[in-house]
């Protein structure tokens, strides 16, 4: 799940702030079990192309702060951690214009988790959206 606010500076350049719900996790080894969630909060920029009047591709870069919650029963009943960071995120896509106020963007983004503390790379999230654009 995806919510974004923006700007356009433009026809080919906007600016995003966005919240990502990256889904729940369960890892079982029949003895322990870690469980978890992963959010983030993104800063991007978009540049975008025109290929038609009503379509055009674009890329996306930026920086997302990302935060995993886990919890297992490794240690006892249900011990709980946090792990957080910032990190690069890029993308790129297809929008077309419906409407003068409604835009649909199909999009690829990839977004990288490295835990700088204990200098881990924990993975990155490849995310496919449909995006609705409204403008007011």
């Amino acid at each position: 799940k995806n919510a974004f606010i923006g700007y356009r500076a433009g026809d080919g350049l906007a600016f995003q702030l966005g919240y990502h719900d990256l889904g729940e996790f369960s890892i079982s080894n029949g003895l322990t079990t870690l469980d978890g969630e992963t959010r983030s909060l993104s800063l991007s920029a978009l540049a975008g192309l025109p290929l038609t009047e009503r379509f055009s591709i674009f890329g996306r870069a930026g920086f997302h702060h990302w935060n995993v919650e886990t919890h297992s029963n490794v240690f006892g009943p249900r011990d709980r951690d946090d792990a957080n960071g910032t990190d690069v995120m890029y993308g790129a896509g297809i929008r077309g214009e419906i409407s003068e106020q409604v835009a649909i963007r199909l999009q690829y983004d990839k977004m990288k988790l490295s835990d700088e503390e204990d200098d881990a790379d924990i993975g990155d999230y490849d995310v496919a959206s449909v995006v609705m654009e409204l403008t007011l």
